[in-house]
């Protein structure tokens, strides 16, 4: 048993089974919203659990094909980011108080989008750089393979494929 194991399971899931889960987080968000109270927490929580499990899958591919590329030297940069942000997030909604929390929120929301933004890129970037390997990695195929993770629940039907080669180069 490897430690990418369960990163391995993630990934071979079904698109079917990702563009469900997003579409029932995102009803249960917006049951939240609407049924709830309207707390800086509640929101937060029903707008960022929808792609929980879509962040989660592209860090498993991230992760997976840069082990496959370098298995020595992992690139731990962008894990030390999403941490830091996540860090930021549940410091500024539980530690703080309500009135330094609302001037936090904002800066803490930017620094999420940018992760966000930087995860899409570096797990697009990590794809086609196993799919390309021997190369470096061309930014037109970068590109439209970051707009296809920018939009998982759709792109995940035309990346399967792709994830399928590496997944079978991995077992």
């Amino acid at each position: 048993m490897t430690e990418h194991d369960w990163k391995i399971r993630l990934l071979s899931l079904e698109p079917a089974f990702l563009t469900l889960g997003y579409i029932a987080a995102f009803f249960l968000g917006v049951g939240i919203l609407y049924l709830g109270n309207s707390s800086a927490a509640t929101t937060l929580l029903a707008v960022l659990g929808p792609s929980a499990l879509l962040v989660v899958w592209m860090w498993s591919l991230k992760q997976v094909a840069d082990a496959q590329l370098s298995p020595r030297h992992p690139n731990l940069r962008l894990d030390l980011w999403l941490l830091f942000v996540v860090l930021v997030l549940l410091l500024s909604l539980v530690a703080l108080p309500s009135a330094l929390s609302g001037l936090i929120l904002g800066p803490a929301m930017l620094m999420t989008v940018f992760g966000y933004v930087l995860l899409v890129w570096r797990s697009a970037q990590a794809l086609v750089s196993f799919e390309e390997a021997p190369k470096a990695a061309r930014l037109h195929a970068s590109l439209g393979t970051a707009i296809l993770v920018f939009y998982l629940p759709i792109g995940i039907w035309f990346l399967y494929p792709r994830v399928r080669v590496l997944l079978r180069a991995v077992m």
